[in-house]
């Protein structure tokens, strides 16, 4: 990804996109659960921005257990693939550019008794496959340290 070697660049540290199993680790922030507060989904909507027509401002909901923001919602994010010589049989082959797994609800996605996938939309197994064009997913950038 071109922002990511530009940031390299500029830091002088190795700066990615995180793997899948790197996203759910930071989804969870030290918890267990379906979402990153546990198994209710009553408390979604203090975690979660769904069903508006533009993303909201980061940290407008509450943080996870590591203190990141929109891990849930808001953009979705994408991640790095983290094994390509294991495909996955739902990856689209045909959307054009880079094919990336997107992981994270969407701020513009229905809530659920409006005919939307809400709770199920936001938990953390959630995965779509899309190219760069989508205009509700963005990316979460890792800083690599050094150790």
């Amino acid at each position: 990804m071109a922002f990511c070697k530009w940031l390299s660049g500029e830091t002088g540290r190795p700066c990615r996109l995180p793997a899948e199993s790197e996203w759910e680790f930071a989804y969870h922030g030290g918890r267990y659960g379906t979402w990153s507060h546990g198994d209710d989904p009553e408390p979604l909507t203090q975690f979660t921005v769904f069903g508006v027509d533009v993303p909201a401002a980061v940290g407008s909901r509450e943080p996870n257990g590591f203190g990141l923001f929109d891990m849930q919602g808001n953009a979705a994010e994408r991640c790095a693939v983290e094994n390509l010589w294991a495909d996955d049989p739902h990856r689209p082959t045909n959307l054009g550019g880079a094919i990336y797994p997107v992981r994270g609800g969407r701020f513009n996605e229905i809530p659920f008794g409006a005919g939307g996938a809400w709770p199920d939309a936001y938990r953390c197994a959630r995965r779509t496959w899309e190219n760069q064009t989508s205009l509700s997913a963005g990316f979460r950038v890792l800083l690599e340290i050094p150790g």
